[in-house]
């Protein structure tokens, strides 16, 4: 699994060169990874509400611990 999660993420920085980008991994308790998203776009403000937006659909969506990692780069 790590390998397909560096695979899409070399794909997006390849992709989005001139713009700052974000990665979220929703992971279980047990260490599995429950989804991956990313984003890229020139807007700070964009990229925040994508994280919140992430953040908040994990936690109403299920009664067990999820881990949320959200990275950023530019």
């Amino acid at each position: 699994m790590k390998n397909i999660t560096v695979f899409i993420l070399l794909i997006l920085f390849i992709s989005c060169e001139d713009e700052k980008y974000v990665t979220c991994i929703a992971e279980s308790e047990q260490g599995k990874i429950i989804e991956t998203r990313s984003t890229c776009n020139k807007s700070t403000k964009y990229l925040k509400g994508f994280t919140d937006g992430f953040k908040d659909k994990h936690e109403e969506a299920t009664t067990d611990s999820v881990y949320i990692h959200c990275t950023y780069t530019n």
